[in-house]
């Protein structure tokens, strides 16, 4: 009985570091798309709509400490910054 237990509190806490996990994919993945988002924006010279979306993609990538693509984000923001600069 006791050993049952066990294998029942380890199966839960086996599924909730998977289901973090699953989280965590499933918000790089969104984060991704947001980048993909604001790189057609900038394309188009609509820079303030890519800095949006390049801002709620660098939150996401901050917040799973992925921080290759958190500075990635945060450089093409400075990018767009500085075009409008000269735009304007």
């Amino acid at each position: 009985m006791h050993s049952l237990r066990s294998v029942f509190l380890f199966g839960v806490l086996l599924s909730t570091h998977y289901c973090h996990a699953q989280t965590a994919r499933g918000d790089t993945a969104q984060a991704e798309l947001l980048v993909k988002q604001a790189m057609r924006y900038h394309l188009h010279i609509d820079y303030d709509s890519s800095i949006v979306y390049l801002q709620q993609a660098a939150k996401i990538f901050l917040r799973q400490e992925s921080w290759e693509r958190y500075v990635h984000c945060l450089n093409i923001i400075g990018d767009c910054l500085l075009r409008k600069v000269v735009l304007d």
